[in-house]
């Protein structure tokens, strides 16, 4: 054989082996992602079982608070309405007092000023006389 021959076999059968163990160097590797990769799906189906396992309870009670949370206001939705009428009746009560109190006040504001002017006029001439009279006592009574 030929020395070139024998040269070139050589050099074909390194990179023969170059390949063979970089092929199994990246088998290695790709196990070892493969088994990460398995890890971590495992890892993420026990916690999806997890959260399934304790979220489900939560739903259902949170269910069972919203469809009660419903239920009560439904049932105060009536109690609220007649709230709401209530106080329309007052508010309209109140106008009406109002209204009336406005009335009698024009009526009688101007009768009870007249009243209060003629009664102050009364005390004020009993408050004069009883003066006089008592300034004359006094004065009989030192001569």
């Amino acid at each position: 054989m030929e020395w070139w021959l024998v040269v070139l076999l050589v050099v074909v059968a390194a990179v023969i082996v170059a390949i063979g163990i970089a092929f199994i160097a990246l088998l290695l590797q790709l196990r070892k992602a493969v088994v990460a990769v398995s890890l971590g799906v495992e890892e993420g189906l026990r916690l999806i079982g997890e959260l399934r396992r304790l979220l489900l309870p939560a739903l259902e009670v949170w269910t069972a608070t919203g469809q009660r949370l419903e239920k009560t206001l439904r049932d105060a939705e009536p109690a609220v309405a007649s709230a709401g009428r209530f106080v329309t009746t007052m508010e309209r009560i109140a106008q009406r007092i109002e209204s009336v109190e406005e009335r009698v006040y024009r009526r009688l504001a101007r009768p009870l000023e007249e009243t209060t002017a003629v009664l102050a006029a009364v005390l004020k001439a009993i408050s004069t006389f009883v003066r006089f009279l008592t300034n004359r006592r006094a004065a009989a009574s030192a001569d």
